[in-house]
Formats: structure tokens, sequence, C-alpha cells
């Protein structure tokens, strides 16, 4: 799975356990992984570009 599609589930309104039925190959650490990365992200920033 996808982390944008882990995150776009989660998004929707859809639950870990709604997921992890979805997908039985996935355990809860994987979407609380998607999570920390998508922290990691917001966090992330570069500075402007300037002409």
């Amino acid at each position: 799975m996808l982390i944008t599609t882990a995150l776009e589930l989660l998004a929707s309104g859809k639950t870990w356990d709604e997921i992890l039925n979805d997908y039985p190959g996935l355990v809860p650490d994987d979407i609380q992984e998607c999570l920390n990365y998508a922290v990691q992200l917001a966090h992330f920033s570069t500075p402007p570009l300037t002409a």
C-alpha cells in the first residue's frame, strides 16, 4: 500500500480496523509509520526560490 493511499483512507474517515480488514497484509505499525512519515513531511520546509 502506498503511503498516500493510507493517508487518503484515513482522511476519508476509514478507521484503522477498516483499513486493516481491507488490506490483510498490513499491521497497525504500517499505518502508524504512514502517519509518522506525514508528520515529518509537514515539518519539512524549503527556502523559497529567489530570482
